[in-house]
């Protein structure tokens, strides 16, 4: 259920994405008139604006999906494949796992720490920096056009790209420490 949430969220965070490079972002008077006249629904712009709403509310989940599956096909051919960044492979510690007693309450705890920190990763990259790129990059063939606001995707990007370093330090930590606890159990054998 829980990654169901996360899906429906990059594809709701893609939309809004979207709707932010096709209109721009409303100033606070715009909000408000917007709602207002959601409320009412009585011009065909706002049927517009509530059909919009409603297509993406129910291709969200399909959407999110699609962005998260491209977000573990960059993370695990590209970045552990290509580049050789095995702290984020999604199962870089089968090795160590296999040679430690499983019963150890410090493997739970790292274990359980990686799996959080790789779901950060994906949340991350997939609402962070593709929902904003695909949303630019739909714009840009399907409206023909180039978007004004991008500016603040790129800030979001380049902040989100500076914590994904520290996710891959933190997960090559915890690598270090299953390594150490396995040179620690084989020692006591």
């Amino acid at each position: 259920m829980k990654q169901f949430l996360r899906f429906q969220i990059s594809g709701t965070t893609f939309y809004i994405w979207l709707f932010i490079f096709l209109f721009g972002i409303p100033d606070k008077d715009g909000i408000q008139e917007l709602i207002l006249n959601i409320k009412d629904g009585t011009t065909d712009e706002n049927k517009y604006l509530t059909g919009y709403i409603a297509f993406a509310v129910a291709s969200a989940l399909p959407v999110g999906t699609i962005i998260h599956q491209l977000s573990v096909l960059i993370k695990n051919w590209v970045l552990v494949k290509l580049f050789c960044l095995d702290s984020l492979s999604d199962k870089p510690y089968k090795n160590a796992i296999e040679r430690i007693s499983p019963a150890s309450p410090k493997i739970d705890y790292i274990l359980e720490r990686v799996s959080n920190l790789n779901s950060f990763y994906y949340v991350r990259v997939d609402n962070g920096i593709l929902a904003p790129l695909i949303a630019w990059i739909a714009v840009c063939i399907f409206a023909d056009r180039t978007p004004e606001n991008y500016g603040i995707a790129i800030t979001i990007g380049a902040i989100t790209s500076i914590y994904l370093y520290s996710i891959y330090k933190e997960l090559g930590e915890y690598r270090d420490m299953l390594n150490y606890i396995k040179e620690e159990d084989t020692n006591h054998d």
